[in-house]
C-alpha cells in the first residue's frame, strides 16, 4: 500500500539514520524491519515533497525489487528538494 503526504517516520534522524538509495530514490526503513525479513516493512521516502510511505508485505521481502519498480514513477512525479545526504565523518 502506498500513502502520500506522510510525516517524518518514527525513529528517523537526518544525522543518525541510515538512508538507502534505491534506483535514485532515498528510503528510510527502521533497522528492526530491515533485520526481520519475515515481517512487513514500511519504507518512507526521504527528501521528497510530499513524502511517500510504502508498506511492503513480508511475502515481497526483501523489498529491493519493489522499490526499484516504483522508483521511476516517484522520480517522475514527486519533487525531491532535500535528498538524503550521508554526512562525511571528517566534518
Amino acid at each position: 500500500m502506498l500513502s502520500c503526504g506522510v510525516g517524518t517516520p518514527l525513529g528517523f534522524s537526518r544525522v543518525a539514520s541510515a538512508c538507502q538509495d534505491v534506483a535514485g530514490v532515498d528510503w528510510f526503513v527502521p533497522d528492526e524491519q530491515m533485520e526481520d525479513q519475515t515481517a512487513e516493512a514500511v519504507a518512507t521516502t526521504i527528501g521528497f515533497d510530499p513524502a511517500l510511505e510504502l508498506r511492503i508485505p513480508a511475502d515481497y521481502r526483501p523489498p529491493v525489487q519493489v522499490l526499484i519498480e516504483i522508483a521511476p514513477a516517484i522520480k517522475d512525479t514527486v519533487p525531491n528538494p532535500n535528498p538524503c545526504v550521508v554526512a562525511d565523518p571528517r566534518d
